[in-house]
Order: C-alpha cells, then structure tokens, then sequence
C-alpha cells in the first residue's frame, strides 16, 4: 500500500463521528503513543485517536467481511 492510498483509508476526519458518543476501549500505552504520533505528523485537521482508530477498524472490517460472516456462522463452528 502505498502513502496516498494509506492516507486516503485511515488518515481522515469523519463529521458524523463524535468520539463522546462511542464507547470507551483501553489501548496498550505503546500502541496509544504511535497512533498519537502518527495523528501528529499527519497535520490532518480534526484527525482524532477515536477517528483513527475507527477507520482502521472499518477497513478491517470491509477487507475481512465474508471471513468474519463465515467465522459467526453457527453451522461452521468445530466442537
């Protein structure tokens, strides 16, 4: 992946997305402290660790959706 695409997914401000009504998660202190470099160094206006975060996360969440579905589905579960 390349700088442009990488900023273009994770390094953007959502409007919508107001960290005060999400929910509260605990991060490991190392990974807090390079989100909040990369949020620096980035110089994007309103980029937020919430709104960061939240952006990785869908992404995650596109790129890996059939596997997830197939994951939750009761009939694929080995006991």
């Amino acid at each position: 992946m390349n700088r442009d695409k990488y900023k273009e997914l994770y390094l953007k401000t959502d409007p919508s997305f107001i960290s005060r009504y999400g929910r509260a998660v605990t991060i490991p202190e190392d990974v807090h402290k390079q989100i909040r470099k990369i949020i620096t160094l980035s110089e994007v206006k309103g980029l937020t660790i919430s709104s960061y975060i939240a952006n990785v996360l869908r992404q995650h969440l596109d790129e890996w959706e059939y596997e997830i579905k197939d994951l939750c589905n009761p009939s694929s579960i080995n006991y």
